[in-house]
């Protein structure tokens, strides 16, 4: 009995111990989990300050986006709404031309339009940031519906021109454009000599069919050789067609205008004149129909033949053979036939200014060997100090 009680007090004693030794090694265990679950929780808020951080650094870095976006495309708008009103004040508001009124209306009716759109689009950007701050991602947001901006052509309004010159004779006003250089027309190769061109309809020859107007009544101007109008080619006038891209009835309406001015030239004439201006000012853009009248006139001056006088000779012999030519002989060498008889109008000199015949008093005594009526050049005495002749530059 006695041991039997024995070794059950060791056995007691003995499991007592290792109980003992199994608590502490649980709270060892116990320790070291909350130490370790500590460092957790360190870093897990650690990563959520770091979260909420990129979060937030990413919906300023959107905002920012798309702030920049609206503040571009409004941008965009506004330079377009002011090229536009740019083109629609070239296009002048002269009711007879019923062409650029209707041009007006359309190009008014797209910025209206496009001012009718601008508060919508700043409400749909506005939306955009309200839903973007509330956490929805940007990939996932309504789409801006940007307004149509038709292309504002780069060029002046068809059939618009500038301020008249002061020097100009008196005419009808006429609704402001920017002559551009022709494009899109047909060319014809011109022949090499005179014979190949006709006067225009409007040329009223002098009653005898033979008369040639005689040599002493053509102006002189020994110190500038004369341009040929009747020598150019489709070389030269080439570029005149291939630039910019203007309407096409542009340059229709200017040839008749510049042929009711200069009747004594023809459309082929006229263009070699055009040409010529711009060869010299590199560009024609924002000239006035009275620039371009003043420049064609002394274009003509300066080639010392009027052509008016020699296609009206043309136009009264056509019955007479006129010598063939060489393409390398100067259209100054050449020798015309010429009539015995001098027609009523060959001793009389034309204008410059409006290509009417200039009679002895109605003749503005000049310095010079330019013919001009008293009353055309009356407005450019009045407005010139220094320079008695608008056609002599070096004056």
């Amino acid at each position: 009995m006695e041991e039997e009680r024995n070794r059950l007090s060791q056995e007691l004693e003995e499991t007592t111990r290792k109980l003992a030794l199994l608590i502490e090694e649980q709270n060892q265990e116990k320790l070291m989990w909350e130490r370790e679950l500590a460092d957790l929780n360190t870093e897990m808020e650690r990563l959520q300050k770091e979260s909420e951080e990129a979060t937030q650094r990413a919906l300023r870095e959107e905002i920012t986006a798309l702030e920049m976006q609206r503040d571009v495309t409004m941008s965009e708008v506004d330079d377009w709404l002011k090229e536009a009103d740019r083109y629609i004040n070239t296009l002048g508001f002269d009711p007879s031309q019923q062409q650029h009124m209707h041009h007006r209306l359309e190009w008014e009716n797209n910025v209206a339009v496009v001012h009718s759109s601008l508060a919508g689009l700043q409400n749909q950007f506005k939306e955009q940031l309200h839903l973007l701050q509330q956490g929805q991602p940007m990939e996932s947001l309504p789409g801006v519906t940007l307004p149509h901006l038709p292309q504002v052509p780069t060029m002046g309004p068809p059939n618009g021109l500038m301020s008249p010159m002061m020097y100009a004779p008196p005419r009808p006003p006429f609704q402001h454009f920017q002559m551009g250089p022709p494009n899109g027309m047909t060319f014809t190769p011109q022949q090499h000599h005179p014979a190949a061109f006709t006067a225009p309809a409007r040329v009223t020859p002098p009653p005898a069919t033979s008369s040639t107007p005689h040599a002493s009544a053509l102006p002189s101007h020994p110190a500038t050789p004369p341009v040929s109008l009747f020598t150019t080619t489709m070389a030269s006038a080439q570029p005149l067609s291939s630039n910019n891209p203007p309407a096409a009835g542009k340059l229709d309406n200017l040839l008749k205008r510049l042929g009711d001015r200069f009747p004594q030239c023809n459309r082929t004439q006229l263009m070699s004149v055009l040409q010529q201006i711009k060869n010299s000012r590199g560009t024609m853009a924002g000239m006035s129909i009275d620039e371009v009248t003043k420049q064609v006139a002394q274009r003509l001056a300066q080639n010392e033949k009027p052509t008016g006088a020699f296609l009206a000779t043309q136009a009264q012999s056509s019955a007479l053979q006129a010598p063939s030519r060489d393409p390398h002989i100067p259209h100054r060498d050449l020798q015309w036939p010429r009539s015995s008889r001098r027609g009523p109008h060959s001793n009389r000199k034309l204008c410059l200014m409006c290509q009417k015949h200039v009679e002895a008093d109605s003749q503005h005594p000049m310095s010079c060997t330019h013919t001009v009526h008293k009353d055309c050049i009356s407005v450019w005495l009045q407005s010139s100090k220094d320079n008695a002749c608008p056609f002599c530059p070096a004056k």
